[in-house]
């Protein structure tokens, strides 16, 4: 059994963009291969694999060979994503840079929403990333939505397993919410009360 926790969170927040870029095509990565039913290894460009290497992300494992980058499950690959991406420093420096239109476009196909449910969760029409040319950039005011909906995406895979279930989830009626979750992605704070009780069920569910 894997347990993971951070030393020294902040270190992980490099001032190069090329960092931020890394940890969000880890992000990528991993909920591209949630999205393919029936996989269970997480194929990471190498890249990726050197700059997990070399944070200062800690891994007590009962063999120093327990885990391998080159072939990390999904199951470990949450764990990294809970553990280290959730810290509020790394996430802001997440928010301060451009993504191309493919880190939008798995959004809407993850959370199984319509152009217009998009428009009213990100900020802007669907056409702005579906037509869009993938080298070039969506404007830096949408990458801090885009991070925490990526946020509510691998905390909410991890806790129910398959997206279908989160989809249900965010659709149904949940009377601590006062709202559908899907409901409350359209605003930042509505998003960290979605993270909020995800976290609430994370904690129920390994109690």
């Amino acid at each position: 059994m894997i347990k993971l926790k951070v030393h020294k969170a902040t270190s992980l927040v490099s001032h190069s963009e090329e960092t931020e870029d890394l940890q969000m095509r880890f992000w990528y990565q991993l909920l591209s291969t949630l999205m393919a039913k029936s996989v269970e290894v997480l194929s990471l460009e190498k890249k990726v694999i050197a700059y997990l290497k070399s944070s200062d992300i800690i891994f007590n494992c009962v063999s120093p060979d327990a885990i391998s980058f080159e072939k990390l499950s999904i199951k470990d690959g949450l764990k990294i994503s809970r553990e280290c991406f959730s810290e509020p420093t790394v996430v802001h420096k997440l928010s301060t840079i451009p993504y191309k239109p493919k880190y939008f476009r798995i959004v809407k196909e993850a959370l199984g929403i319509t152009s217009d449910q998009y428009q009213a969760i990100m900020g802007h029409t669907w056409t702005t990333v579906r037509t869009r040319e993938e080298e070039k950039p969506v404007g830096v005011e949408y990458s801090e939505k885009l991070v925490h909906n990526y946020q509510v995406l691998s905390k909410g895979l991890e806790i129910f397993g398959e997206r279908e279930s989160l989809i249900s989830w965010l659709k149904k009626y949940n009377p601590f919410l006062e709202a559908e979750p899907i409901e409350l992605l359209t605003t930042i704070t509505g998003t960290e009360l979605v993270l909020e009780e995800l976290d609430r069920l994370h904690e129920g569910s390994v109690a």
